[in-house]
């Protein structure tokens, strides 16, 4: 039997030269738009990445990456500019110590905090990370223990907190099912940008060959992420009044 089935008939396009042109094959670019989606779902999660906040998630991921290129430098080069500023040693590795105890408290203030229905977690992250930036400075011109003290306290307890109010960042613009994907995906990025870090800003203390230049180094990371976080702190806060007015 002779089965008869319709052809779909496609013109071909007339070139400038008034030649034909063939027509682009469809199932290449379909094949390549399935090939860019395995390679994405390779490292995001599919439910992750075509969720409507992915941007803003995406937006949050990259200034906590570059908070996290900052945060681990004072660890290695705080303890060498306070020795230069007169602190003896012990002191000096006691202000470290102070950084890791006020850390602890921050982030159990920044939990009771995120649960607090008025206050977004990412502003909660947005003002801890401006509030870094003036102390990292300060620390180049500190001389005195107590202020150094101060300074590592404070420090501690606001990354600290930075650091605890990711997973609730991702649960209220996620949802809680996207959260281990999410915060797996945020894990593996800071371990990659915590190794970079410190190295990077070694580099710049032997061309400058100034240990302070380090802790210059981390501001300057902290006020990038601080930017970033305040963009998404409004972007979200925009997409929240327009959601509102929908419903209404």
């Amino acid at each position: 039997a002779i089965v008869l089935r319709p052809v779909k008939f496609v013109a071909p396009r007339s070139t400038e030269d008034g030649g034909e042109e063939e027509s682009s094959d469809p199932d290449s670019h379909h094949e390549d738009l399935k090939l860019s989606e395995k390679i994405i779902t390779f490292f995001i999660d599919k439910n992750l990445y075509m969720h409507g906040e992915f941007l803003l998630f995406a937006l949050v991921l990259l200034a906590d990456v570059f908070a996290t290129f900052g945060l681990f430098i004072p660890y290695h080069h705080l303890s060498p500019v306070a020795i230069k500023a007169g602190l003896s040693s012990k002191q000096a590795a006691f202000i470290i110590s102070a950084i890791g105890i006020s850390s602890t408290v921050g982030r159990i203030l920044a939990g009771w905090l995120s649960d607090r229905p008025w206050l977004h977690p990412i502003t909660i992250a947005a003002a801890c990370i401006w509030l870094v930036v003036p102390g990292l400075v300060l620390f180049c011109i500190a001389t005195s223990y107590p202020f150094f003290l101060f300074l590592g306290s404070s420090f501690g307890l606001l990354t600290g907190a930075w650091i605890a109010v990711m997973s609730p960042i991702f649960v209220r613009v996620l949802g809680l099912p996207l959260l281990t994907p999410a915060f797996g995906l945020l894990t593996g990025i800071r371990g990659v940008t915590a190794l970079a870090g410190p190295p990077l800003a070694a580099k710049a203390v032997e061309h400058f060959e100034d240990r302070r230049v380090a802790l210059y180094c981390s501001g300057l990371f902290m006020g990038i992420s601080a930017v970033l976080f305040t963009v998404a702190a409004i972007w979200n806060r925009s997409r929240r009044i327009r959601r509102s007015y929908h419903q209404l």
